[in-house]
C-alpha cells in the first residue's frame, strides 16, 4: 500500500438546480495538487505513486437531475479539467525513468481531464454510480545530470492517454453524510500502463 500525491478541491457554483428552477448545476473549479506521493530515489524494484511537483487544476463542473418514470433520481456529470504542474527537483531513479545516479529537475507535461458519470438512487440511502474518464497528458521535461561531473541532458517522456472507468456503491446514512465504494479500471492506455485501484470516501456536507 502506497500514498500518492494529495488534491485540495474548491468551487464556486454559478448556478443551482432546483425542481422548480430547472437549470443545470454549474461550478468553476480550483484544486491544488500537493505532491506527498514517493517519486524519486526509488530502489531498483520499487514504483513511485506521486508526480513530485505542485499542480493547479483549473475546470468546470456541471451536473443534472432527472427523475425517471420510476420515481427514482438519476444525477449526470460532466467535468473538464486541465493541470498545470511546477518544476520539481528530482535525484536517483523516478517516475520520470531517469537512473539512479541522475540529479536534476523535471516539469510533468500539462494534463487534460474529461469526466462523464451518471448516479441512480436505488433508495434514499442506496446510490449506484459509474464514472468515465480521459486523460490525456502532455510530454515530460527534464534536465540534468546523469552522473557527477557527467554531460547535461535534456529529454522528454512521450505524451500519454488513457480512458479508465469506476463502478461504485455509495450509503448515505443522513441527508449530509455518506461512504463511497469503488474500483478504478484503466485497461492500457497509450504509453499509460493498466491499473486496478480501489477507492473508498468518506462525504461531508454543513
Amino acid at each position: 500500500m502506497a500514498i500518492g500525491d494529495f488534491k485540495l478541491l474548491s468551487q464556486l457554483r454559478l448556478t443551482h438546480f432546483t425542481p422548480q428552477h430547472r437549470v443545470p448545476t454549474i461550478a468553476l473549479v480550483l484544486n491544488e495538487v500537493i505532491p506527498t506521493g514517493k517519486f524519486d530515489r526509488l530502489a531498483p524494484s520499487e514504483e513511485g505513486h506521486g508526480s513530485g511537483a505542485f499542480a493547479t487544476e483549473v475546470g468546470v463542473n456541471v451536473q443534472h437531475w432527472f427523475l425517471l418514470n420510476n420515481g427514482r433520481l438519476l444525477r449526470a456529470r460532466v467535468n473538464v479539467l486541465q493541470r498545470f504542474y511546477d518544476r520539481t527537483k528530482v535525484e536517483g531513479r523516478s517516475v520520470y525513468g531517469t537512473g539512479a545516479g541522475f540529479r536534476g529537475h523535471a516539469r510533468p507535461g500539462a494534463r487534460t481531464t474529461l469526466i462523464g458519470a451518471v448516479e441512480y438512487g436505488l433508495t434514499n440511502e442506496w446510490v449506484l454510480a459509474f464514472d468515465v474518464e480521459a486523460d490525456f497528458a502532455g510530454r515530460a521535461r527534464i534536465i540534468g545530470q546523469e552522473a557527477s561531473g557527467g554531460p547535461l541532458v535534456s529529454t522528454s517522456s512521450p505524451p500519454s492517454r488513457d480512458v479508465g472507468f469506476a463502478p461504485a456503491v455509495e450509503y448515505n446514512w443522513s441527508p449530509s453524510t455518506g461512504a463511497l465504494l469503488g474500483l478504478w479500471i484503466i485497461p492500457k492506455g497509450h504509453n499509460s500502463p493498466p491499473s486496478v485501484t480501489p477507492a473508498i470516501a468518506i462525504s461531508k456536507f454543513w
